[in-house]
């Protein structure tokens, strides 16, 4: 069901002062979902750079044993590992900023509808 359906079934369902107060709520709702979404993803950005952090460490540590094949080998794919995943924490990082934007225009608007800001 679409948002306009979804509006329009409110509509019906109660009188234009209602109307407000359901979309008010329902904003609020939206609102709270992408907060609670924002701090799941930080908190997996937090263990993600962690992990990072840790691999490279480790990396470092391979480096140590040059002379051998594998240890040389193990560095390599750890690095590229890194490289990754700090990619991964950078989409994740965006996706932080657009959770933000997407909270602050429903809050934008719920205040537009309440007649705090204008049009």
């Amino acid at each position: 069901m679409g948002r306009l359906e979804l509006f329009d079934e409110l509509a019906k369902a109660c009188g234009s002062l209602a109307l407000e107060r359901q979309l008010d709520l329902y904003l609020e709702r939206s609102i709270g979902k992408y907060k609670v979404l924002e701090s799941d993803i930080r908190k997996v950005c937090l263990k993600l750079a962690d992990s990072i952090k840790e691999t490279e460490a480790f990396a470092k540590e391979c480096d140590v044993i040059k002379g051998r094949v594998e240890a040389v080998e193990t560095a390599k794919f750890l690095r590229d590992r890194v490289h990754k995943d700090s990619l991964r924490l950078m989409a994740l990082m965006i996706s932080i900023k657009e959770t933000e934007l997407s909270q602050r225009e429903k809050d934008l608007f719920g205040e537009k509808l309440k007649g705090w800001l204008p049009f």
